[in-house]
């Protein structure tokens, strides 16, 4: 089962979204960005992170920075929410690293087709990683690169 990391300071939020989510992904609730990171340093990773962007103390923006540095969540799909409206902040987001953005408070029918797309979207980023790896590794036996 896929793992979705919400990560948002209201709690209501929270609990709306594991209720649109929890029959058909593991929900990983954090309640802000530095209990999120913890998770991140602990070694884990969860398949798509919805992230709110206003939180106390680490923002979304600071968390994402953060995440992107890391060779290893680089492309970890991002979904941005907020109430804040406007273009500026969509734009920020994606120049922070965001992959899409909802808005608050959030249709549960955009926000599974937004988690599926991506999920797939990282399934077959990985297929392809994997077949240029196995492509690589033909063409040092056989050793030509016209394959």
């Amino acid at each position: 089962m896929k793992k979705i990391m919400i990560v948002d300071d209201d709690a209501v939020s929270l609990s709306i979204c594991k209720a649109y989510l929890a029959n058909e992904y593991e929900v990983l609730l954090m309640s802000s960005a530095v209990q999120a990171l913890g998770y991140f340093k602990q070694g884990n990773t969860p398949d798509l992170i919805l992230l709110d962007i206003y939180m106390p103390g680490m923002d979304g923006f600071a968390f994402l920075d953060q995440l992107r540095e890391n060779e290893k969540w680089k492309k970890l799909p991002v979904i941005l929410m907020s109430s804040g409206d406007g273009y500026q902040t969509i734009q920020e987001g994606y120049e922070h690293g965001a992959n899409d953005y909802l808005v608050k408070p959030i249709n549960p029918v955009i926000v599974m087709k937004k988690i599926q797309v991506w999920l797939e979207y990282q399934r077959v980023l990985l297929e392809n990683q994997t077949l240029r790896s196995q492509l690589d590794l033909i063409r040092q036996i056989l050793g030509t690169t016209s394959l």
